[in-house]
């Protein structure tokens, strides 16, 4: 299975149909982006309903991605995760147990990121001062980077 990002930064090819496992904003943006491409999409996710985890969007951007996840016909299957793989066949299995084949040429991973503090304990102890924030803090979205940043700068 191929990352979301080397999919993204063009390492890797997904083929012209993909499974993306995770529907959060990073899965939900992926598979937007492939389908504008023409690409045939479906968008597995474990919870019950997508964009749930990562902290919460604004209503706008959250209602906006429901609506055009819908709209570009991408193929979504929550309470469900891949359980096996192999040769373009991908095995899911629902709540209830009850298993899926899916065909597609690829499968993407959008879940499971971490924080990376390297950087900072690199340098913590080697500048008078050094603050984590972002995703190197606690990996959300875009909002909660930049709502840290803004308290740090604040109370400088």
């Amino acid at each position: 299975m191929d990352s979301a990002e080397e999919v993204l930064l063009g390492k890797k090819d997904p083929g012209a149909s993909t499974v993306i496992v995770g529907g959060g904003l990073v899965g939900c943006e992926t598979a937007l982006w492939l389908a504008d491409q023409g690409k045939k999409v479906t968008l597995v996710e474990m919870q019950e309903d997508i964009l749930t985890v990562g902290g919460p969007l604004c209503h706008a951007n959250e209602d906006m991605l429901r609506d055009l996840v819908a709209f570009k016909d991408i193929h979504l299957l929550t309470n469900a995760k891949i359980v096996d793989a192999n040769d373009q066949e991908f095995v899911l299995k629902n709540k209830n147990g009850e298993e899926t084949i899916l065909k597609a040429d690829s499968a993407i991973l959008a879940v499971g990121y971490t924080p990376q503090q390297s950087l900072y304990e690199d340098i913590q102890n080697e500048v008078s001062e050094a603050y984590l924030i972002g995703d190197a803090k606690q990996v959300q979205n875009i909002m909660y980077a930049v709502w840290d940043a803004y308290e740090v700068t604040r109370n400088i």
